[in-house]
């Protein structure tokens, strides 16, 4: 499907449009500046496409983060539990 057709569901699952808003290169700050100067009537669409790919990312980061804790504290108690000598760290 042609990006001209895209609406914001399809930008934020298209992980060119995914990968530049999240780790922008020269060459994709190049395509989609030309993009949008060709496209100005997507230039809503774009921007609400970003403000949700952000945001789920940050989501995402988050939701790792937590589950990283949840994860090394059941190892902890596992260990300590195993062996009787692990102290908090």
């Amino acid at each position: 499907m042609p990006y001209d057709s895209f609406q914001v569901n399809d930008f934020v699952t298209d992980p060119f449009f995914r990968e530049w808003v999240l780790f922008s290169d020269e060459y994709s700050n190049a395509f989609w500046q030309q993009w949008t100067l060709e496209h100005p009537e997507k230039n809503e669409v774009i921007k609400q496409g970003r403000m949700l790919v952000k945001a789920t990312h940050i989501s995402e980061i988050r939701h790792n983060k937590k589950d990283f804790e949840i994860i090394k504290n059941q190892l902890k108690s596992k260990l300590f539990k195993k062996k009787g000598v692990l102290k908090n760290r």
